[in-house]
């Protein structure tokens, strides 16, 4: 997909390579392979002030011998510009939001199920964070289950 602004291109570090990776510790499949990739932002300019997003889609196979599945992530990333940058690093905004998708909301989820068996998770599922090169978030794309943002 051609992105016509420059600034809402992904980051070049979002290679096939490094979502195989990625992919294969958050969904523990160790052998996944990626098939095919398509990677575009997410929404709309303004959506998102402390992230940039992007919906990436793939063809996978979880084994050498498994179907080919199609599965939809969002990923999340640090706003460019430096001064953006630093506040988001100096703050851990990202870890703290790791912290809080991985660790928290599971526990919290899981408490609300055993109490309300139809509750729908409050929060997507984080399937990877990362710091290297930059900061990364991966998370379950709700817009698969049927939610998306209201117009404002």
């Amino acid at each position: 997909m051609t992105i016509d602004d420059p600034k809402r291109a992904p980051p070049k570090w979002l290679t096939t390579e490094y979502f195989t990776t990625a992919l294969r510790q958050g969904l523990k499949h160790p052998n996944l392979a990626i098939k095919t990739m398509n990677i575009a932002p997410a929404g709309a300019v303004g959506d998102n002030y402390a992230s940039l997003m992007y919906r990436a889609t793939f063809d996978i196979q979880k084994t050498p011998t498994a179907a080919t599945e199609k599965l939809s992530v969002v990923v999340k990333t640090m706003p460019r510009g430096e001064e953006v940058e630093e506040f988001m690093k100096e703050d851990s905004i990202f870890k703290k939001e790791a912290k809080m998708l991985m660790e928290v909301m599971p526990k919290v989820n899981k408490m609300l199920a055993d109490v309300f068996p139809d509750q729908e998770p409050l929060s997507a599922k984080c399937l990877y964070f990362g710091t290297e090169p930059e900061e990364v978030l991966i998370l379950e794309d709700l817009k698969e289950l049927g939610f998306g943002l209201e117009d404002r």
